[in-house]
């Protein structure tokens, strides 16, 4: 009991970076993702990784001329070098969760009301009436509705109707929320 209290101090802060990134990849961001589309979720992962890519640029940089005041020997460049790209590989995959939750939980604040969008409604076959796909011209791209509410409203379309959709925009200004009117 004695070691397990020594290990509870001494690893406190590993075990919740360790909780976090649990939660935040097994429970808060598949939540967060079926609010989206296939392609706004893409947009927002990109924008994530790129300030998270920035981040460890910046750190990398103040850590490098941090550690390179004390180098005394040229082979210990090389050392300085490997132990920062060593550091950067879990800190790149661990951090990736948590900056994509922050970016998904940013875009969560709207700053304005529901907009909407148009779309056509085809189906994969003319025969078949059980699968229909909500397409857009405009960008020649065919939704893929698994995240979108209200689905059942597609059910008495034919092909070429036109079904509206609402979406929220947020503060990073990613539609989400998407539902069919």
């Amino acid at each position: 009991m004695v070691n397990m209290v020594q290990f509870l101090k001494k690893y406190w802060l590993n075990i919740i970076l360790g909780l976090l990134v649990i939660v935040l990849a097994f429970w808060y961001n598949p939540r967060q993702q079926d609010l989206y589309l296939r392609d706004d979720f893409e947009s927002i992962e990109k924008k994530s990784t790129k300030a998270l890519l920035w981040t460890m640029s910046i750190g990398t940089i103040i850590i490098f001329a941090i550690a390179m005041k004390g180098v005394k020997k040229i082979g210990e460049v090389g050392n300085v070098v490997f132990c920062i790209a060593l550091l950067s590989i879990p800190f790149y995959f661990c951090f990736k969760l948590i900056f994509l939750s922050g970016f998904l939980a940013l875009n969560r604040i709207e700053l304005s009301d529901h907009f909407e969008k148009k779309y056509t409604i085809t189906y994969s076959l003319v025969t078949d009436k059980q699968t229909p796909l909500i397409h857009d011209f405009r960008t020649g791209k065919t939704l893929f509705y698994d995240n979108i509410g209200r689905l059942e409203k597609l059910n008495n379309l034919n092909t070429g109707d036109t079904v509206v959709i609402s979406f929220r925009k947020g503060l990073l200004g990613v539609p989400f929320n998407p539902i069919i009117k």
